[in-house]
């Protein structure tokens, strides 16, 4: 389990109240909260964020909103074949096929099987076109629907950073390929990670492509400020989430891990099944090992950063730290580790978004495993 509150920096507590949140979510086939077919053959298939109201989502703090868009060969999204910008961050992975994306310039891209489009919030981008001959499937990280009307002044878009030279964060297409990826070099990683760096100016909390040839395994590990996975290529297996059960993703799925939960092992799958996996990450690189051996600690909001404000920095309460092995060998040794996890509920209280943006959310897990 994880709480979560967030505070003025200099000033104290802003909020009095803890917010239940879950440790991890998985966006799986078969999963979703809802489909919907466009007159153009386009279909979107999506899961909610975990949390009600408009606040802006900061993509590795908690459970955001996702789409899979599928476009059928020579048609597009969205059916009004325009551009259009969405409320929070946008991030997209092509999982099949391929596809072409406009910049707000109107400068088109084309976008192959693994690559990355980030547009940031209330910028113009789009519209998304299938390139092959077959259907074309894209996993978006975002809060839809799309938005045609002027962006209202209250989101501060990148434009907004760059002219008060707050930051550098504009469009990026991150592209890897295998002559970009290399040993990673992490403290307790095994040789066989693999990774390709994103481009600078690319997605607000960081992206990096993770390249695992067959039957690789990563050891427990962590990530500090969250993650958020798209799996692209081959299948991966993760353990730790859910006691005594490891859980498969093959391309085309998604999985969020909450700041400083621990995990693993992680394991590319057997070379009958695929010669290596292939994902995108967000967040910061892994850090070998288990739980942050501390009751708390803080996970800057990058919106805030952004704007050169420390305001918003939520509180995680690790609840780890008496449960786990600390420093990893259990977890290295087979896949799937027993936890007691409680049942999490809504908090229900009404709060101001201005103050703390990180809302109630729920874990859909049995009250006792």
């Amino acid at each position: 389990m994880m709480k979560a509150i967030a505070f003025l920096a200099g000033v104290g507590l802003a909020s009095g109240q803890f917010l239940e949140v879950g440790d991890f979510a998985h966006y799986l086939h078969g999963t979703s909260t809802g489909v919907e077919l466009q007159s153009n053959g386009v279909r979107l298939e999506h899961w909610n964020k975990q949390g009600e109201g408009d606040g802006f989502t900061q993509e590795t703090l908690k459970p955001p909103a996702v789409q899979k868009i599928t476009i059928p060969p020579s048609s597009h999204f969205p059916k009004k074949g325009t551009a259009y910008w969405l409320k929070t961050p946008a991030t997209y992975v092509v999982t099949k096929g391929d596809a072409y994306f406009h910049y707000e310039d109107g400068t088109k891209v084309k976008l192959e099987l693994g690559d990355l489009f980030y547009s940031p919030a209330g910028m113009l981008h789009g519209p998304i076109e299938a390139a092959g001959v077959g259907e074309t499937v894209i996993l978006s990280l975002g809060e839809f629907p799309p938005q045609y009307h002027d962006v209202p002044a209250f989101i501060p878009t990148a434009e907004y950073f760059l002219k008060t030279g707050q930051n550098n964060v504009t469009q990026a297409a991150f592209q890897p390929r295998e002559a970009d990826f290399a040993t990673s070099g992490l403290p307790g990683m095994p040789e066989c990670l693999h990774i390709a760096p994103g481009p600078s100016g690319g997605p607000g909390q960081g992206a990096i492509a993770v390249r695992l040839p067959a039957g690789c395994t990563l050891p427990y590990h962590f990530h500090p400020t969250g993650a958020f996975y798209f799996f692209t290529k081959g299948e991966t297996t993760v353990g730790g989430d859910i006691p005594d059960k490891n859980v498969s993703f093959p391309p085309g799925t998604a999985r969020w891990a909450r700041p400083g939960w621990a995990y693993g092992p992680e394991q590319a799958a057997p070379e009958s099944v695929s010669d290596f996996t292939w994902f995108f990450v967000l967040g910061q690189p892994p850090t070998a090992g288990g739980a942050p051996d501390t009751p708390d600690f803080i996970v800057r909001n990058n919106l805030a950063a952004a704007a050169g404000s420390d305001a918003l920095q939520p509180l995680y309460i690790n609840d780890q730290i008496d449960n786990v092995p600390k420093n990893g060998a259990k977890g290295a040794a087979n896949l799937g580790q027993k936890r007691v996890h409680r049942h999490l509920r809504s908090s229900g209280a009404d709060l101001d978004e201005s103050v703390l943006l990180q809302q109630p959310m729920h874990d859909p897990r049995e009250e006792e495993l």
